[in-house]
Parts: structure tokens; C-alpha cells; sequence
């Protein structure tokens, strides 16, 4: 399994000039909020079929859809984190 992470948003940026590569980080930023409120939004609505699964007692359903929410939590934190970076170069 490799280390490397790779940044889904580095196509984004020009570093031609000092206007460009502020320009396009916060273009960058933008971006990773957005994908950020998206993956939170699909997480939600997986988190709300699960309680459905859960409330006509077929948890084993739900499971799956959980974790898939979590997954999808995670990679909204840190797109996130993502924009809080670009934001502060």
C-alpha cells in the first residue's frame, strides 16, 4: 500500500504569477468546499435510508450504509482541510 496522497485540486493551480497562483488557490478552495458540502450531503442522506433499514429491524442492511457515510464524513473533513491549506498561502 503506498503513502502517497494524491490532491485532487493541484490541476487547479497556476503558478505563472503571484495574481494567477492566489486566483487559482482560492479557486482550488472553492472547489474542496464544495466537494466537501456534496459528500456531506450524500452522507446524510445514507445516514437517513440506514435509520430506515435500523427502524424495520434490518440492521445488517444498515451497516454498509453507515460506513459508507463515515467514509464519505472523512473525505468531507478533509476536503476541508484541504481548503483551509489553500486559503492560507
Amino acid at each position: 500500500m503506498s503513502n502517497t496522497v494524491t490532491n485532487p485540486y493541484a490541476h487547479l493551480i497556476d503558478s505563472s504569477s503571484k495574481a494567477t497562483f492566489r486566483a487559482s488557490t482560492q479557486e482550488a478552495a472553492e472547489q474542496a468546499r464544495k466537494d466537501a458540502r456534496e459528500r456531506e450531503e450524500q452522507a446524510a442522506a445514507l445516514r437517513s435510508d440506514a435509520q430506515g433499514w435500523i427502524e424495520k429491524g434490518s440492521a445488517e442492511i444498515a451497516e454498509p450504509l453507515l460506513r459508507e457515510a463515515a467514509a464519505l464524513e472523512e473525505d468531507a473533513e478533509k476536503r476541508r482541510q484541504a481548503a483551509a491549506a489553500y486559503e492560507s498561502v
